[in-house]
């Protein structure tokens, strides 16, 4: 199987979002409805994602969705992945809504820094 990357961080996510979905539905029709895509558009992220990962995630069969071994094995990192990120988004954005409330300021226009902090920036020499 051809290995390609994948460069789109966000895509990435979107991605193992798509497979979550189509290992709970395990049918890729209900799995495009859940995220409002076409059947087409669901299947080449399946095979995008698979590319990426180097190995089949899915048996499709006509009337049958079944996970592969290789796809049961890599689902609960998934899982964990896409909760590390839920639970990122939603704590920065939850300090950054609280900061704005403080200062009156809107959050999606200014960053939250904090002048206090250690410099965590990982140093190159």
């Amino acid at each position: 199987m051809q290995t390609v990357q994948c460069l789109d961080e966000h895509m990435e996510t979107e991605l193992l979002r798509t497979f979550v979905l189509v290992s709970e539905e395990l049918n890729f029709t209900r799995a495009a409805e859940r995220l409002h895509l076409s059947q087409p558009s669901l299947s080449r992220r399946v095979r995008d994602l698979e590319q990426i990962l180097g190995g089949r995630l899915f048996d499709r069969g006509p009337r049958k969705v079944q996970i592969t071994q290789f796809g049961a094995q890599q689902l609960p990192r998934a899982i964990a992945v896409l909760e590390e990120v839920d639970g990122f988004v939603d704590q920065a954005r939850s300090v950054a809504t609280r900061r704005a409330a403080v200062e009156g300021g809107s959050p999606a226009l200014e960053p939250v820094v904090d002048p206090g902090a250690a410099d965590t920036r990982l140093s190159l020499t």
